[in-house]
């Protein structure tokens, strides 16, 4: 007699071990960040063309300061005294594109679109490097798995905030930043394998130094560096990476200073100096979109981790000094966005190294999704949540940046052609009708939005060309020359104003408007610009 064979159905363990095995987990990981990554690759390069003239954060006034060094210009001047320019970041990002456009034979007055592209492509660049050595750190440093490494690799350049499509120096100050990290790490495991190391010291704190000359935040950097050797009491150390430190940022400033003497000091301290702001922090960082999935929650993440773990106190010295720098990075972040004009990019280094944790903790085997237990465990949801969570913030950052390009760049294409026109026909008029001639200046009184780039168009020209940072300093900003600024429109050295319809609210003296309607009269209006010159 046969006995029936009674089939059995899969239950849900065997389904789980199945399709959600850690390995399954992790190529489905990598595959959505291979796909972001492409995406995202292929929105920078349609951005790097666009015709957009302020992606984010005033692409306008770095591209003037740039403008003006690929002439052989002053890059700071006192901001006291005619042109009465700030420019408000150190200056190696601004070299950096100017040197690459005079080696491209561009010309600053004319191919005003090309300068955008050079600084735009140049931070492509610096992002695939950065990108890379989040992914060094993970594999080298932390020793994750080939996929965990290229998955934090990957993610490190998809998370990255707009201001980085933007001809801002940012970008290369984190390069700096990261590679420096990643060198301090190659320090720390040296250290305890009682090999040499002072040379990973020495590149460690050149990089955070250069940091500090790309973007004055880099300034954390070295102090987080010499406050962690000083935690861990390496005496050693910090003796070693103070003098190397000094020697570095001694020679950085020397060499600048002896270009710009006192100028150079105050753009980049007195041209900041805007004042603090706790609105500004609630709406503009805090209250910006991205804050609470990019910051905020990984944030938590992270704290849990430190905290479960005591990680700052306990572990290998590569595991102290990652929580280390974290705490660092968020308080720097924290404290230095309640200045006027920040943004929750503040936190980017910040995030950059969240992510290594997270994928150090949770990809773990022990703390990875566990596709054998309880699939409905709070502790199996709290694992299995941070891969959702991943893959979800991957998927809407790579579509917020797709929509963004379809509005912009697509439907907004015919937009931005003849806005571009606008700011031509009216740099035309100057240059051709009225024959503006050199020392002939020109303020346009003009808010971002109504700007266009003006200013880069009659950039040889262009008085007052960063106007929104004397508008957003909340209080009077100590460095402009306001009564050499009244005294330039009456005698007439400021030949031209530019207005628009309706006319910027912010009024840069109080007796603007007077000496306006008594020494210029209105000569044209081009499109919805009224062109005023200086009666004589």
């Amino acid at each position: 007699m046969m006995i029936p064979v009674i089939s059995r159905h899969p239950e849900t363990g065997n389904f789980a071990e199945t399709y959600l095995s850690r390995r399954n987990v992790l190529n489905l990981v990598l595959l959505i960040s291979l796909l972001c990554f492409a995406a995202m690759l292929v929105m920078r390069f349609i951005t790097a063309y666009s015709l957009n003239v302020d992606l984010v954060g005033v692409e306008t006034n770095v591209v003037y300061s740039i403008q003006t060094a690929i002439a052989g210009q002053q890059l700071y001047n006192d901001p006291m005294y005619l042109p009465f320019t700030i420019t408000q970041y150190t200056p190696l990002y601004y070299d950096l594109c100017a040197v690459t456009a005079k080696l491209l034979n561009i010309n600053p007055a004319t191919d005003v679109h090309a300068v955008y592209v050079v600084g735009r492509m140049w931070n492509i660049l610096l992002n695939l490097l950065t990108a890379y050595a989040i992914y060094l750190i993970c594999s080298n440093i932390f020793r994750m798995e080939q996929k965990l490494s290229v998955i934090a690799g990957l993610c490190a350049f998809v998370f990255i905030f707009r201001h980085d499509f933007s001809v801002r120096p940012d970008s290369l100050q984190n390069l700096f930043v990261i590679w420096a990290v990643y060198y301090f790490f190659k320090y720390l495991r040296n250290l305890q394998h009682n090999t040499k190391s002072v040379g990973y010291l020495a590149v460690a704190l050149f990089l955070a130094i250069a940091s500090i000359f790309a973007k004055q935040s880099g300034i954390q950097l070295p102090i987080i560096f010499m406050g962690f050797l000083l935690f861990t009491f390496n005496w050693r150390g910090f003796i070693a990476g103070s003098l190397i430190s000094l020697i570095v940022f001694g020679g950085f400033y020397l060499y600048y200073y002896l270009q710009y003497e006192e100028a150079f000091f105050l753009n980049v301290v007195g041209g900041v100096a805007n004042g603090i702001t706790l609105r500004g922090f609630l709406v503009w960082v805090i209250g910006a979109k991205p804050f609470v999935l990019k910051i905020f929650i990984p944030f938590l993440i992270v704290s849990f981790i430190i905290i479960k773990t005591k990680m700052i106190f306990k572990g290998s010295l590569e595991e102290r000094f990652l929580a280390f720098c974290l705490a660092g990075f968020f308080g720097f972040a924290t404290v230095t966005g309640l200045k006027m004009g920040a943004t929750a990019q503040y936190y980017g280094l910040f995030q950059y190294l969240a992510w290594v944790l997270i994928f150090y903790y949770f990809g773990r085997k022990n703390e990875f999704f566990d596709s054998t237990s309880a699939l409905f465990s709070y502790g199996q949801f709290k694992k299995a949540g941070v891969w959702v969570f991943l893959a979800a913030l991957l998927a809407i950052n790579t579509l917020y940046q797709l929509n963004m390009i379809r509005v912009d760049e697509f439907k907004g294409r015919a937009h931005l052609e003849a806005e571009r026109q606008k700011t031509w026909n009216v740099a035309n008029f100057l240059k051709d009708d009225m024959a503006l001639a050199p020392g002939e200046m020109v303020f346009a009184n003009l808010s971002v939005a109504e700007r266009r780039g003006i200013n880069n168009a009659l950039f040889a020209n262009a008085v007052v060309p960063q106007l929104e940072i004397v508008h957003f300093s909340m209080t009077p900003l100590k460095v402009f020359g306001f009564d050499q600024f009244n005294e330039s429109l009456k005698n007439g050295k400021i030949k031209y104003i530019i207005d628009s319809d309706p006319v910027y609210h912010f009024i840069i003296t109080d007796s603007f408007e007077r000496i306006k309607r008594d020494h210029f009269r209105l000569i044209k209006t081009v499109d919805n610009y009224s062109i005023y010159q200086h009666k004589e």
